[in-house]
Formats: C-alpha cells, sequence, structure tokens
C-alpha cells in the first residue's frame, strides 16, 4: 500500500511538473508591424527624404527650388489619372513638375516647359499642379508621358525665416 501511495505521489509531482514546463514554453510574445503608408496608383516615389536644390534661399529674393533624389533620378514617378492636392507653404508662388531622364537630369526647373514629341504627339516636359493630369507610357494630346518627375517650387520675396514645408497629395 505505501508502495502504491509512493508511485502515485511521483507521478502526480512529474504531471504537475510537466504541467510548469508546459506553461513556461508559452510566454507571450509580441510582433510589431510597422505602419504602411498609403500611396495613390500610379505614384511611386524615387527616394525619402528629397533632396531640395538650392538648399537655402535669401530672404527678399524669388526664384525656383528642384525637388529630386539628386543624380539618383526623379522625386517620383507618375502613371495613370492623378489629381494633386495642395496648400502652398510660405514664400512659394506655384508649384509643378519636370520631367526627369533618369540620368539625373531634369528639363529646366523654371515652369517654362519643353515641349518633346512622343511617336506623332506632342506632350509638356511638365506642367503645374493645378488640375487633374492623365500619365501614359503612349500619351494622347493632352496627356504627359509616364516617366519620372521632379517637383519645381516657384518663390517670390523669400521670408527671412525661409520657405514654409507643404504636402502634395496624389488622389
Amino acid at each position: 500500500m505505501l508502495r502504491k501511495r509512493l508511485v502515485l505521489a511521483i507521478l502526480a509531482l512529474v504531471i504537475i511538473l510537466s504541467a510548469a514546463q508546459v506553461q513556461a514554453a508559452r510566454t507571450p510574445t509580441s510582433t510589431t508591424i510597422p505602419p504602411v503608408p498609403a500611396v495613390s496608383a500610379g505614384v511611386f516615389y524615387g527616394c525619402q527624404p528629397f533632396e531640395a536644390l538650392p538648399g537655402s534661399v535669401t530672404p527678399g529674393t524669388n526664384g525656383f527650388i528642384l525637388i529630386s533624389c539628386g543624380p539618383e533620378g526623379g522625386a517620383l514617378s507618375l502613371d495613370g489619372t492623378l489629381t494633386p492636392s495642395l496648400t502652398l507653404g510660405l514664400g512659394y508662388t506655384q508649384a509643378g513638375i519636370v520631367e526627369n531622364s533618369g540620368t539625373g537630369n531634369t528639363f529646366p526647373c523654371n515652369l517654362n516647359f519643353v515641349i518633346q514629341k512622343v511617336g506623332n504627339v506632342t506632350v509638356p516636359s511638365g506642367h503645374l499642379l493645378n488640375s487633374t493630369l492623365t500619365f501614359s507610357s503612349n500619351p494622347a494630346q493632352g496627356q504627359m508621358l509616364t516617366a519620372a518627375y521632379d517637383y519645381c517650387l516657384q518663390y517670390a520675396n523669400a521670408p527671412s525665416t525661409g520657405l514654409a514645408g507643404f504636402s502634395i497629395v496624389w488622389t
């Protein structure tokens, strides 16, 4: 009888220890999922953060700022029908896009867009960000070429605090 109780006690101890090990193996762990930004279909950013050229302005002056990825290529690639929405930051007067050749070269950032021939159609090398734009790899008249672009921003009477940042949302 004593032997039976001893066997039962040992068996109970084994069960208790096994349960404790199972509990220890179930220590909770966590995984953090990073935020994923929403981007309109047809808008692909070439880099983050963008590079501003020139990198500073003299108070009281007028000019243009090119927002690009430097020699790496265009700040963004555009395809499809897209509408830019923006409120210009302090000091800016106009915003546009200018085509980037992909070799680090951009059409002049002066908002006087060059007309280029694509097949039998002429298309502008850029556009002001004031309307819905259609980009196509085979553009029809009135459309723009699917390509890499840089932002071209005009400013006037630059404030002593510098030019303010702002957001451009593509939908």
